[in-house]
């Protein structure tokens, strides 16, 4: 058998597919948005797979007693801003596009005096968005630490 050298530019490419195909795929919602974007979080953990993975128990440890101070704060606008700009705040970092994007809308309409029907359905949509999330991450949690090191053999 004989084994040919192989150029390290050809290299990098065929490990950025096999990386591609092994990744565990995150469902994509209406907006077009990643559900969980592992790319995003490594850039905002400043490409530290330590901190990355970290950031991401740290939301999943959580995350269900955010949701939880979320609702129970639905008639009471002063402690559901409060809430929602905790929870807000924390997902910008984790490469959570989704949530970040149905927090953020949230959070815009607890600001802007936004009637009560309305809040109640963006309530809605940022806990669709959570049980969604948690489903994925339940479904690739194994998976979680081998994407983030993967990320990081490439960048």
């Amino acid at each position: 058998m004989h084994i040919k050298p192989i150029r390290m530019d050809s290299l990098k490419v065929l490990l950025q597919k096999n990386h591609a195909e092994s990744r565990p795929q995150a469902v994509r919602g209406g907006s077009g948005l990643l559900l969980f974007d592992p790319e995003l979080a490594f850039q905002n953990a400043n490409q530290r797979v330590d901190v990355a993975i970290e950031l991401h128990q740290i939301l999943m440890d959580t995350i269900g007693d955010d949701q939880q101070a979320i609702n129970s704060s639905a008639d009471n606008l002063s402690d559901l801003k409060q809430s929602v700009h905790k929870l807000h705040g924390a997902v910008k970092y984790c490469g959570t596009p989704r949530l970040e994007e149905a927090l953020g809308k949230l959070e815009t309409a607890t600001k802007d005096d936004t009637d009560n029907k309305q809040l109640k359905i963006l309530i809605n949509l940022v806990n669709g968005e959570i049980i969604a999330l948690q489903t994925w991450f339940r479904e690739h949690d194994g998976d979680i630490n081998r994407v983030f090191m993967q990320q990081s053999s490439l960048g």
